[in-house]
C-alpha cells in the first residue's frame, strides 16, 4: 500500500520509447521518441485494498496554463479478476487463480476518456534495496504515438515495472509489438519504454488541483 501511495505527488516527467530489435527482415525500427512535461498524480480513492491514482498533465504555452486529464491507474489487492485487452475495442474480465492472486496487486490502466487500456497482476518486492512491482505479460492496444502511423503491428505484449527511486519513481515497459501475418500473430519489433517521474513542484500545481475539483 505504501509503495503505491508513494507514487502520488508532483513531478517533472520524461517519456522515452526506443524500438530496439526487429524480428522480421522487412521492418526498420523507428527513431527513439522523447517527450515530457509536468504531471500531478492524486489519490482519488483509497479503500485499503483498492487505490485509485489519477494523473494530470500540466502544460504552459504563451502565458496560459493547460491541464490535460491523463491516464489513471487502479490497484486492487489479491484480485479475483483482472480486466484484459482481447482484441480491437474489446476487453474482458479474466479470472485470477488463488495462487496468482495471493499477496499480489492488480494494476488496471484507463485512458484519458476513462475507457480501459490494459490490466495486469504482479507482486511488490523489496530485494536488493529496490521497491518494485513487476507484472506478468499484458496485452494492450496501440498507443497514440504508434496508432497514427498505421504500423505493421496492431497490439503490444508488455511487461510493466513500477519502481520507487530516490527522486520519485519510474515506469519501465518491455513491449513486444505484435502484428498479423498469414493469419498468425508475429513479433515485429521490441521496444523499451522508460518513463521517469522526478519530484518537482515549480509549476502551476494549484491549477491541476483546481481542474480536478471543478471537473
Amino acid at each position: 500500500r505504501q509503495s503505491i501511495l508513494a507514487m502520488a505527488g508532483d513531478y517533472r516527467v520524461r517519456f522515452n520509447f526506443d524500438e530496439t530489435v526487429p524480428f522480421v527482415s522487412d521492418y526498420t525500427p523507428r527513431e527513439p521518441t522523447q517527450s515530457g512535461g509536468y504531471e500531478s498524480v492524486r489519490v482519488v480513492e483509497d479503500r485499503g485494498d483498492f487505490i485509485m491514482l489519477q494523473h494530470m498533465l500540466v502544460a504552459e504555452h504563451e502565458g496560459q496554463t493547460f491541464i490535460i486529464k491523463h491516464w489513471r491507474q487502479d490497484w486492487t489487492y489479491q484480485p479475483r479478476t483482472v480486466l484484459v485487452y482481447d482484441r480491437l475495442n474489446y476487453w474482458a474480465l479474466a479470472n485470477v487463480s488463488s495462487a496468482d492472486r495471493r499477496g499480489a496487486w492488480s494494476q488496471t490502466v484507463w485512458q484519458t476518456d476513462d475507457s480501459p487500456r490494459y490490466g495486469g497482476v504482479g507482486r511488490w518486492s523489496y530485494d536488493a534495496g529496490r521497491t518494485i512491482w513487476i507484472s506478468g505479460p499484458t496485452a494492450r492496444p496501440l498507443a497514440r504515438r504508434d496508432a497514427i502511423r498505421n504500423p505493421p503491428y496492431n497490439r503490444y505484449s508488455s511487461i510493466n515495472r513500477h519502481a520507487l527511486t530516490p527522486t520519485g519513481w519510474v515506469h519501465e515497459q518491455d513491449n513486444e509489438k505484435i502484428g498479423t501475418r498469414d493469419g498468425q500473430q508475429v513479433a515485429i519489433v521490441h521496444e523499451d519504454g522508460v518513463n521517469t517521474y522526478d519530484r518537482f513542484n515549480e509549476y502551476p500545481v494549484a491549477a491541476a488541483d483546481a481542474y480536478w475539483n471543478d471537473t
